[in-house]
């Protein structure tokens, strides 16, 4: 069951992400204010059976070559680079979302940490950031960024409340 089923929402955002060389819609990713915190899912159709990094990046502007324009991993703590809830890690740190051979996978992480929010703090907000979809496995280790290979996918976080 997903942490979702559990909890009463308080805020949403949603990031419809889409292929940077097609513009096809790919999946969604939806942030829920919860009374544990903040809750991640991801939905992804895309590449089958692949393990693809997943990250929150800087700027809320998916155009450009590649997706470059949504700059680096987004990291108000500057932090090194690692594994969401071990150790030192980026506020946009997600990992990897596995999929299967249909191409689908999902990902949830709840945030008990206090790095995600729906204010105008920018410590804080995931709003007007975008999340990336990379072609490859983030190592959760490589600087800056995992080594997860080119940006496929890209969404803009916006509130739904």
């Amino acid at each position: 069951m997903s942490f979702l089923a559990c909890s009463t929402p308080k805020t949403k955002a949603t990031a419809n992400i889409v292929n940077l060389k097609s513009g096809e819609a790919i999946g969604t990713v939806t942030f829920v204010d919860t009374k544990r915190g903040v809750l991640f899912r991801a939905e992804l159709k895309t590449k089958e059976n692949a393990t693809l990094g997943i990250h929150i990046h800087e700027y809320g502007d998916c155009r450009g070559s590649g997706g470059k324009s949504a700059g680096g991993h987004w990291n108000p703590t500057e932090e090194n680079h690692g594994n969401w809830g071990s150790g030192k890690f980026h506020s946009g740190d997600l990992g990897n979302i596995k999929t299967d051979k249909n191409g689908k996978g999902t990902l949830e992480i709840l945030d008990e940490f206090g790095r995600w929010s729906f204010n105008k703090e920018k410590r804080t907000s995931v709003l007007n950031k975008a999340i990336i979809v990379h072609a490859g496995m983030d190592d959760k280790r490589t600087q800056p960024s995992g080594a997860a290979g080119k940006r496929i996918g890209c969404g803009i976080i916006k509130t739904t409340e």
